[in-house]
């Protein structure tokens, strides 16, 4: 469970689907099965939990604060790889483009500098 500034939160289960089949072999026809079996990630549901955050004295007993820096970061990776795979299964199982208009259509400023855009051929 994630508990943000605003009183909000998120709450998921990972799962180490990598831990849990180590001893089971696949044969993928090609690389994007591979990425696409959920046998080979650290994984996490679908929909997680979110809700507005009220009565934090109550659940004092079931959750506690996550200090270590490392563990921090570990776990915001990987639920940043969790949406990312719920949203690359969604945009294969429905055949949805990636990008319908195209690469590079916008523009261009370097260093801030608004007033001069760099246009690419």
């Amino acid at each position: 469970m994630l508990r943000y500034q605003d009183g909000s939160y998120s709450k998921t289960i990972l799962t180490d689907n990598i831990y849990c089949n180590y001893n089971r072999s696949s044969h993928y026809e090609n690389i994007n099965q591979y990425f696409l079996d959920e046998k080979n990630r650290i994984i996490g549901g679908k929909n997680p939990e979110e809700g507005q955050w009220k009565d934090i004295e109550g659940c004092l007993s079931s959750f506690y604060r996550v200090n270590e820096v490392d563990l921090q970061s570990e776990i915001l990776v990987y639920l940043s790889e969790t949406q990312n795979f719920w949203e690359i299964e969604r945009y294969e199982y429905n055949k949805l483009p990636v990008n319908p208009n195209g690469f590079g259509q916008g523009i261009i400023y370097k260093n801030f500098d608004y007033g001069h855009p760099i246009f690419l051929k």
